[in-house]
Formats: C-alpha cells, sequence, structure tokens
C-alpha cells in the first residue's frame, strides 16, 4: 500500500481511495473549528515532513516550494512528534483526517480551502500468490462498499 504511484513494468496498481488532509492547529492560536486558507495557516508556522514526504510535496504543488519552506518552523519524520509540537504551540501541521481526528485535546482540527487530497494505491505483480490474490480481492471488495474510509 501507498501514497504514490508506481510505474515500474510488472507492477500493477489498484486505486483505494483518496484521504483529506486537514491541518491541526494549537488550540490557543485557533478560533474553533472550520475552514481556513492553506496561505493563512502557514503564517502560524509549518510543522513539517521532510521535502520527499507526500503531503509535504501536495502542499508544495499547491502552494509553491518556496512558500512552503519559508514556513516550516520545525520538520520532524514522525506524524507521533507533530501532535505534541502543535499542543505545544509551535505550528501548525498537516495529516489525513483519519489521523486528525484521532489525536485528542489541545489541537483544533481545520479543513482548508482548497481541500487537498492524497491518492491510496495498492500495487501487487503481475502474478500474485493466492494470499496475495485473497487480499487484492478482499481490499478491493471493501473499496467498491465504501468501507475504506475515502475522502471522496
Amino acid at each position: 500500500l501507498g501514497v504514490d504511484e508506481v510505474f515500474d513494468e510488472g507492477v500493477e496498481r489498484i486505486l483505494l481511495g483518496r484521504q483529506r488532509i486537514v491541518a491541526l492547529v494549537p488550540a490557543a492560536r485557533s478560533e474553533g473549528e472550520g475552514v481556513a486558507a492553506l496561505t493563512d495557516l502557514l503564517r502560524i508556522g509549518l510543522i513539517a515532513s521532510p521535502r520527499d514526504d507526500v503531503t509535504r510535496r501536495l502542499l508544495a504543488e499547491r502552494l509553491g516550494e518556496g512558500t512552503v519552506d519559508g514556513a516550516v518552523v520545525a520538520e520532524t519524520i514522525s506524524v507521533a512528534s507533530m501532535i505534541p509540537l502543535v499542543r505545544a504551540g509551535v505550528g501548525v501541521a498537516f495529516l489525513p483526517e483519519s489521523v486528525a481526528d484521532t489525536v485528542g485535546e489541545g489541537v483544533v482540527l481545520c479543513r482548508t480551502r482548497p481541500p487537498p487530497t492524497r491518492d491510496i494505491w495498492m500495487f501487487h505483480g503481475s502474478t500474485p500468490s493466492p494470499a496475495a490474490q485473497a487480499f487484492i480481492e478482499t481490499t478491493s471488495r471493501l473499496r467498491d462498499e465504501g468501507g475504506m474510509g475515502n475522502a471522496g
């Protein structure tokens, strides 16, 4: 499973769905849950993942790499590290909505304009094993039944 597309020969891919990316804002710096422009949130300061991370690339594609890099106040590879930094008021972090919904007190979830999303892919070889084929079929069925938590 992954969030980037792989176009290597012999690798098959199935789009499972989309994840909505939301902002986690320090409670002390927020006006409550709602919707805000990405550029307004970056003025608070960005707690960012490294440049090669999918979410950071998504922000850079929307706003420009210079804008995103200029807003970075802290950089970490760990989502688990971002949440306490947001709670401490260091800045804003952008995370998948499914993760952001679980962070608890001290932060406010904020949706953004425009709403960023990232695609979730399943990759497999051209001749999967029987166990892998069963996994592919089950995952595809769950996707088709709406059980994957897609952003839509």
